[in-house]
């Protein structure tokens, strides 16, 4: 299916002045930015595209190049010299960094893609644990080539709020927050194929560290997302283990700010879960008005208590991926902001509460 859409793009391309034959053009849909691996070359970029077949005579569905040079646009004409097509990069839908070049800031590139009228700003940023060559390069049988294939995995699970949506619109307006870091997805390869693996964290244009899968969908609540999809989770039920799966319909995050001076902030994250119980296996009645507040507030405590720990954790790290500056910059003066010191000197140090209110709307599978 992929496929047929690049060769109609290209059959679109023929009706404008600038005709090209279909056989002769190549547009590359993803592209991976990695550190080469030779040390003498380290202070290069290393470039690999991923390039769909239209022709349908050819063996391999694709055509994977690499290039190494001082710059992405040097990178592309050294691609382009390798390839017996014309390259064209207007239907890019992932740009991937390595884990190596994300550590050392991608400020610069992203700058490039976004001032190039031929990349769409929806473009998919993504970070990829060791080189993220190494995603386009497999051959999977019986599957779409890496690229098309991660592309639509990533898409799966953004609607299934187990992967971040991260444009390089989002990024780049993220990025030029004080307030708020930009985060991406995190993607890995595990027998050749590439999965989800949590979050890429970044303070300004670095990534400083990531966040395991597991916690994905509870940065979500802290982060606003309209939903985070479900929970499981086991809690102690008269000295048993009781699992239960929360399935979140619909969750609201407001954060209120008391500020008193630049020592003294107190930020309340507010979490307003509304959602269905899809399993539990525990002893409490479900249909008792008295056991189900009781499982509200079971469910309450432990959103609460693994977004504490998030919390804390992001500052220590001095990144802030939730906001928490932005809602501290609109409470005070302009000036203030300015002088103050905000990651290293003051966000380390706010207090930050999260209050979770669970409502249970209808009940699912129950023991």
């Amino acid at each position: 299916m992929k496929r047929w859409i690049y060769f109609l793009s290209v059959l679109l391309l023929m009706g404008c002045s600038d005709t090209h034959i279909v056989e002769d053009v190549g547009f590359i849909n993803s592209m991976a930015l990695d550190v080469p691996e030779d040390e003498e070359q380290k202070n290069k970029i290393l470039v690999t595209a991923s390039i769909p077949q239209i022709n349908t005579r050819t063996e391999n569905e694709r055509e994977v190049l690499s290039a190494v040079a001082n710059s992405d646009k040097e990178a592309m004409m050294e691609l382009s010299s390798a390839s017996n097509r014309q390259l064209l990069n207007g239907k890019m839908e992932l740009l991937l960094f390595g884990e190596g070049f994300a550590e050392g800031g991608i400020d610069n590139n992203i700058k490039t893609f976004s001032r190039d009228p031929k990349f769409s700003g929806a473009i998919h940023v993504v970070v990829a644990e060791g080189q993220a060559k190494s995603v386009l390069e497999p051959m999977m049988p019986n599957k779409e080539n890496p690229s098309i294939y991660l592309e639509e995995l990533i898409e799966k699970e953004i609607r299934a709020n187990t992967a971040i949506k991260t444009d390089l619109h989002d990024f780049l307006r993220d990025l030029h927050d004080k307030g708020k870091d930009p985060v991406t997805a995190l993607v890995t390869l595990r027998d050749d194929e590439p999965m989800i693996n949590g979050i890429a964290l970044f303070q300004n244009e670095k990534m400083v560290d990531t966040m395991p899968l597991s916690l994905v969908r509870y940065y979500m609540f802290l982060a606003g997302f309209f939903s985070a999809g479900s929970l499981g989770f086991e809690h102690e039920d008269h000295g048993e283990k009781a699992p239960l799966t929360f399935n979140c319909i619909r969750n609201d995050r407001r954060i209120t700010v008391d500020y008193t001076n630049i020592d003294d902030i107190k930020v309340t994250v507010h979490l307003t879960v509304k959602g269905s119980l899809l399993e539990y296996n525990g002893d409490m009645d479900m249909s008792d008005n008295k056991d189900q507040t009781a499982l509200e507030k079971i469910i309450e405590e432990h959103i609460t208590q693994i977004g504490d720990g998030i919390i804390a954790t992001l500052q220590e790290q001095q990144v802030d991926p939730i906001g928490i500056g932005k809602h501290v910059r609109n409470h005070i003066d302009y000036q203030t902001w300015q002088e103050m010191n905000w990651r290293e000197d003051v966000y380390p140090n706010v207090d930050v509460e999260i209050k979770t209110d669970v409502t249970i709307k209808d009940i699912g599978v129950t023991k």
